[in-house]
């Protein structure tokens, strides 16, 4: 004759085998941008910083440490990035491959401002198609072969540097553009 076990002796055995059976959920996407915009004499509007987010202490610890959180830096006493879908924000990327060959598409935006990256590059860098768009001065600014210097990346991560020598609304303007962009937890 089998015998049944108590529920009492069932129900912790079964807490126990679950424990394992997912895995963690995946941190939403995070992204961080400072830009300097640097007027010439075709670019028609001012030169200035901008950062996502936005403020002084936040473009410098972007601009010196990707927006990470340093204990010996004291520009970096934080983490400054936006996060997906938290405060208005929206963070899209993908940073996959490998080796000297990754594919990167990533766009972060709010109500005032989008930045976008695109494209492949090696390991060290290479060109990326950036884009900005800020509704104060209601412009878009495009650069298809913008200069690009890779700090870190791997699968899910790029920390770079940027330079755009024709960031420009084409025909009218031509601008130039220098920042540091940060895109984290994205797929790949």
């Amino acid at each position: 004759m089998r015998r049944a076990l108590p529920a009492f002796a069932v129900l912790p055995a079964l807490a126990l085998g679950c424990s394992d059976c997912s895995d963690p959920p995946t941190p939403p996407a995070q992204a961080a941008v400072a830009i300097d915009l640097r007027s010439t004499a075709d670019c028609g509007l001012a030169s200035f910083p901008l950062s996502l987010p936005s403020g002084a202490l936040e473009y410098r610890a972007i601009k010196k440490c990707g927006g990470t959180r340093s204990t010996t830096d004291p520009d970096c006493l934080d983490d400054y990035k936006v996060v997906n879908r938290k405060s208005g924000n929206s963070v899209e990327c993908s940073v996959s491959g490998g080796g000297d060959t990754w594919s990167i598409q990533a766009s972060v935006s709010n109500t005032n401002f989008t930045f976008s990256a695109s494209g492949q590059i090696g390991s060290g860098g290479g060109t990326l198609r950036v884009s900005s768009y800020n509704t104060g001065t209601a412009t878009t600014l495009t650069d298809p072969a913008c200069a690009v210097t890779v700090r870190s990346i791997d699968g899910g991560l790029i920390w770079a540097e940027f330079n755009c020598q024709d960031f420009d609304e084409a025909p009218t303007r031509i601008c130039e553009a220098t920042g540091t962009f940060v895109f984290e937890n994205c797929s790949g």
